[in-house]
């Protein structure tokens, strides 16, 4: 449950980021959230092999903090972008 809001909480902002820069907010959001079940899926795969199904508490870790990292990728390739208002002051410079 506590994921869920942390999903909200980030969808939010990279929907704020995406309109900041004038992108299509609707697609970085669903990026957001597709990467950050893919990053999931595939940390709790990988905790899996490492520790075992026996140990949920690792397993959940492992895989909170692999869908952070699906976050921070999509994140990071949002950044990349120019932002409207820092072209539109810097015309003439």
């Amino acid at each position: 449950m506590l994921e869920i809001l942390i999903l909200v909480f980030l969808v939010i902002n990279v929907g704020n980021k995406a309109r900041r820069k004038g992108l299509n907010v609707l697609r970085w959001r669903v990026l957001t959230v597709l990467a950050w079940i893919v990053a999931e899926m595939l940390g709790l795969f990988i905790g899996i092999m490492l520790v075992g199904k026996d140990d949920l508490v690792k397993l959940m870790m492992i895989g909170i903090v692999s869908a952070f990292g699906g976050y921070l990728l999509i994140k990071y390739n949002l950044d990349k972008h120019p932002d409207i208002d820092d072209d539109i002051n810097n015309i003439g410079r």
